[in-house]
């Protein structure tokens, strides 16, 4: 989770174009219909900074992701990450007659990405 003002990221940097949502907002909380309703909430704060000139060129773009990845405390991930998590959470929810348990903890989350990378 990262601090936010309406949906936008701040911190020790400013980033002008660069918002949040769901849990990188809020951590693991909430349900299918709150995470939908936040990004909502996103999607409208970036129309409004549209509106009013107030998101960056495209030629900036590059120069705030390469700031961006090197925030402490941040792992970037792919979706082939993702997909790995996804994996793992429908194996641990269908003994339970569940499609999926979800994984909430991001050290988890992240041991299981280190976890098949080192097997890999």
């Amino acid at each position: 989770m990262y601090a936010h003002a309406c949906c936008h990221l701040y911190g020790h940097y400013s980033y002008s174009g660069l918002y949040c949502s769901g849990w990188v907002k809020t951590g693991p909380i909430g349900v299918i219909l709150s995470t939908m309703n936040d990004a909502f909430e996103t999607a409208d704060t970036i129309l409004n900074d549209l509106q009013h000139g107030n998101l960056p060129t495209p030629s900036d773009s590059g120069d705030v992701l390469e700031l961006l990845f090197t925030l402490p405390g941040l792992h970037p991930t792919s979706f082939s990450d993702w997909k790995l998590i996804d994996q793992v959470e429908q194996s641990h929810g269908r003994p339970k007659g569940k499609p999926r348990e979800k994984v909430t903890s991001l050290e988890m989350m992240m041991n299981i990405i280190r976890t098949h990378s080192a097997q890999n």
